[in-house]
């Protein structure tokens, strides 16, 4: 399995300077930067999804917990709460850091 992902890495580069026709190793790391940069884009949104899921979940177990406290812990809301907040404010942090510089803030 390391062997077949190692020669996949060694095909990809092989190709990218063939059909790519670029010459030097940093033309080639820039252009590998495309993809990277979709990527990121795509787990920013993710991310953001994922802390409104999570923040709607956190309000539905409150629901269930007022109730019924006996069956639902007030813990549970609290830490689906919590995850919310750190699934959206990550990305908007690394923004701020200017880790992300592509959504122009």
């Amino acid at each position: 399995m390391h062997r077949f992902v190692i020669r996949f890495i060694l095909l990809l580069l092989v190709s990218t300077v063939v059909f790519g026709q670029t010459s030097s190793l940093g033309a080639i790391s820039s252009d590998l930067m495309g993809p990277v940069a979709a990527l990121t884009k795509v787990l920013f949104y993710i991310s953001i999804v994922c802390g409104i899921g999570f923040f709607l979940g956190s309000l539905i177990q409150y629901k269930y917990h007022r109730e019924n406290p006996q069956q639902v812990r007030l813990s549970t809301p609290l830490v689906l709460f919590l995850l919310a907040i750190v699934f959206i404010g990550l990305p908007f942090l690394l923004v701020w850091a200017g880790a992300v510089p592509w959504l122009g803030y």
